[in-house]
């Protein structure tokens, strides 16, 4: 009979401080809206009307409530409140691809963030170059 010895090898787990981790995503999806191109044609013409600029602020509320208060969020939820938000408050149809593109981007800095992965979230956030923002929008993040 023969034994067989199996190794595993266990990293560290790394302790991740929830409240440090809510913080750097908050500024995260602040810093991915500051960035969007189709809202920021929203918020420079003033399409929703003398309320434009506090809706950008109930969009990025409502992101957030739906990270804080659901276990998991998909991009297509994402994609599907964006779309209603853009068409009944904001007035506009984005057709461009960015809804699902931002909305998959805020589902991977949200995972990444609760794993202590600040490193995407840190270039994105700690870089004043507006065009690093668009070219990580631009890309696909999966």
């Amino acid at each position: 009979m023969s034994s067989t010895s199996t190794s595993t090898s266990t990293q560290p787990t790394k302790v991740v401080d929830r409240q440090e981790a809510w913080k750097v995503f908050v500024e995260s999806v602040s810093k991915v809206l500051q960035s969007w191109t189709a809202l920021n044609l929203v918020l420079q013409h003033n399409w929703a009307g003398d309320e434009t600029q506090e809706k950008k602020l109930k969009l990025q509320n409502g992101i957030l409530n739906m990270f804080r208060t659901q276990p998991t969020v998909y991009p297509d939820e994402l994609e599907d409140y964006f779309d209603d938000f853009f068409v009944e408050q904001l007035y506009t149809e984005v057709e461009d691809g960015s809804l699902r593109q931002v909305g998959e981007l805020l589902t991977v800095l949200s995972r990444e963030a609760q794993n202590g992965n600040f490193d995407r979230i840190s270039k994105l956030v700690g870089n004043p170059n507006e065009d690093f923002v668009k070219d990580v929008l631009s890309k696909s993040v999966k």
